[in-house]
């Protein structure tokens, strides 16, 4: 009984996966717009760097949609972007010319939220075989959010972006090799490839309300974490140590949500992500006014809350509606449509701030798409009932 508590099983393997996956993503991205800011390009050049950003997720998704096929195949995408990945991350820091970084940006955007699908994948692939809940893997990545993006503020100020990127790549690339020591039950692709399921998530109704929900709520988070940060450091002269606090208790709350939602099994799944959808319409909703900076220390706890509770039932309510191979091209689908938005508002967003010498107005837009979001969730209920009822 001993060995098999302490056995490094594929489930423990992808939970030290996803901690020092997300180790370096956040010494990375939780600081790029701030990084891309302090370059000093135009306003133009600035939100064409940070539409990169979405634009090459876009890219990176469609690409891998295509390419991915069943969770042995989706550790070998994995197995080769990540090299890329790797090098891009350890070189951006080196540059300030306009165009060098944005080629390194696109290289890099390419490979990073493509990953995130493939192994949203196979980590859920993994619980599934070991019987455990998906969540229990990716809490991992948000405490390694939470340990990265406190201290990675403390290096950007005493150090440089430079060595803190640096010491990204050289974290991932260690995390690297772990990837070859990671398995998939092959029972699980030989089911699906032999069912007769559709693999056409839009086939159910529920899964067109999810889709909405999803795609403007949490593209409204995206652009407002962006967005955010610099507002913080340009306008209430909010440091970077102090930012990567604030970040770090806003992904605190967010893994004591999930923490929680581990231990209380909560029936009505949809009905946290309505709870989710509450949450982070109010912490843009908030952002439209001038608050007082403890107020404004307080807010990102609201994004804690609601993305808590989106990570800890996001797979498993689409599992309730979707099947095996319809999940698939659902997380695809849902990361492409997503990113569109943001990518949208990520180009465009500098522009608003200039013509309009105000973050509010931005806030307001940003608060519109989450409310889209926030109505769209209410229907995944009513679609569910309905098909009950016609059963």
């Amino acid at each position: 009984m001993e060995k098999s508590i302490f056995k490094f099983t594929d489930f423990r393997k992808a939970q030290v996966f996803n901690f020092f996956r997300y180790i370096s993503d956040a010494l990375i991205f939780v600081f790029l717009p701030l990084f891309f800011s302090s370059l000093q390009l135009s306003s133009f050049e600035t939100g064409t760097l940070l539409a990169s950003v979405p634009i090459m997720a876009i890219v990176g998704n469609v690409v891998m949609s295509l390419l991915a096929k069943s969770a042995k195949r989706n550790i070998l995408l994995i197995q080769i972007i990540m090299p890329f990945e790797i090098v891009s991350a350890c070189m951006i820091g080196f540059f300030s010319n306009f165009y060098i970084v944005l080629i390194i940006s696109i290289i890099m955007n390419f490979c990073n939220s493509s990953f995130y699908s493939l192994l949203d994948g196979i980590c859920s692939q993994i619980a599934s075989s070991a019987k455990k809940n998906y969540v229990a893997i990716r809490v991992f990545g948000s405490i390694a959010y939470l340990i990265s993006s406190l201290f990675s503020g403390f290096l950007i100020d005493a150090i440089n972006y430079k060595f803190t990127f640096l010491l990204a790549g050289i974290i991932w690339l260690l995390d690297y090799i772990l990837l070859y020591f990671i398995k998939v039950d092959n029972e699980e692709d030989k089911k699906e490839n032999d069912s007769n399921l559709t693999s056409n998530p839009f086939k159910s109704k529920a899964f067109i309300a999810y889709t909405i929900f999803y795609i403007f709520s949490i593209s409204a988070s995206h652009a407002c974490d962006t967005f955010f940060s610099v507002y913080a450091k340009n306008i209430r002269e909010v440091n970077a140590s102090v930012y990567g606090i604030l970040y770090s208790t806003m992904i605190l709350t967010e893994i004591i949500v999930m923490i929680v939602t581990i231990f209380v099994k909560f029936k009505k799944q949809y009905l946290m992500l309505l709870f989710s959808a509450i949450f982070l319409f109010l912490r843009v909703f908030l952002l439209c006014f001038e608050l007082p900076k403890t107020i404004l220390y307080i807010v990102p706890s609201l994004r804690g809350i609601g993305w808590g509770l989106l990570l800890a039932y996001h797979i498993n309510t689409l599992k309730k509606f979707l099947n095996s191979k319809q999940l698939v091209k659902a997380i695809f689908v849902l990361t492409i449509g997503l990113h569109i938005i943001v990518a949208i508002i990520d180009q465009f967003g500098p522009h608003i701030v200039e013509l309009t010498d105000s973050y509010q107005i931005l806030f307001i837009i940003l608060t519109c798409i989450s409310a889209v979001g926030l109505f769209a969730i209410s229907f995944i209920n009513i679609f569910n009932l309905v098909k009950k009822n016609n059963k």
